[in-house]
Parts: C-alpha cells; sequence; structure tokens
C-alpha cells in the first residue's frame, strides 16, 4: 500500500503509529504514514465529544482516509525493488528482524507474489510528464 492511517484513542507518540513508523524507517518502505490520535490534552466530556475534539471519531476518520486516497504517491517499481533488494542489509539492523522472516519466506517461496508486486508497483509509476520541473518543486518547497 502507499498510505498508512494509524488511529490510536491515546497518544501516537510511543504507540502503535511509533512501531509503524519505525518499521517503514528500518527497511525503508515507499509509503506514507498518517497518525491520528490524542496528542494533547482536553477538558472533561463525554467520551464521543472527546472522540470528536481529537479527530479520532468514525467521520474524522473517514475524511482521512479519504484525504490519504486523494493523495497521490507515486513510486514505481524501482522503489519496491530497492526497498526489497535491501531487506536483508536493513533486517541486520532492526530490532524487527526475526518478525520481518515470515515476509522474506513469502517472497522467496513464491515467485507469483513478487511478480505481483512488481506489476503493482510498476503501475504506480509516475510518468515523467506528469513530474514537476525544477522550478515547480522548488516553488512548491517554498510554500
Amino acid at each position: 500500500t502507499g498510505h498508512l492511517i494509524v488511529v490510536e484513542d491515546h497518544s501516537s507518540e510511543g504507540g502503535l503509529a511509533s512501531q509503524v513508523a519505525d518499521i517503514i524507517a528500518d527497511f525503508s518502505l515507499p509509503c506514507s504514514l498518517r497518525r491520528l490520535g490524542v496528542n494533547r490534552y482536553y477538558p472533561s466530556a463525554p467520551a464521543n465529544d472527546l472522540y470528536v475534539m481529537a479527530g479520532i471519531d468514525a467521520d474524522s476518520i473517514a475524511d482521512a482516509i479519504q484525504d490519504e486516497v486523494r493523495t497521490e504517491i507515486c513510486g514505481g517499481e524501482d522503489a519496491l525493488i530497492s526497498s526489497l533488494y535491501e531487506l536483508m542489509n536493513n533486517r541486520l539492523h532492526s530490532r524487527f528482524s526475526a518478525t520481518v522472516q515470515d515476509f522474506i519466506n513469502k517472497l522467496t517461496q513464491e515467485k507469483q507474489y513478487v511478480e505481483g508486486l512488481r506489476s503493482f508497483w510498476a503501475a504506480r509509476s509516475c510518468p515523467k510528464e506528469k513530474m514537476p520541473s525544477t522550478a515547480q518543486l522548488i516553488e512548491r518547497l517554498q510554500q
């Protein structure tokens, strides 16, 4: 997937979202992460009101999902191959090294799975004509 959303009914710092962020970083995974959680203090209120204030009620979560779906993430087959190619080296330096073994086994034992991944990621490549010019990129960075 290109987008991950983690919703926690407590602080997202140090919670599941932090664990997911560590995995993304450890294995150079080409995806985005959006964290939804209770990251500040709120006044006393009924639970449903607190969920709304924190942005973790059903409507807010649905809005976050729609935002992510509308956000174009391009990363072609090269992004996947780079991540997989470095998987064994990255595994040596990750506290998740033992748990990634099942995924490695699937990759090495199921050729069709790897071919399916490659096809999916190849279709996500950004056409050169859609890429921003250097001037557009600099302008975006200055916003």
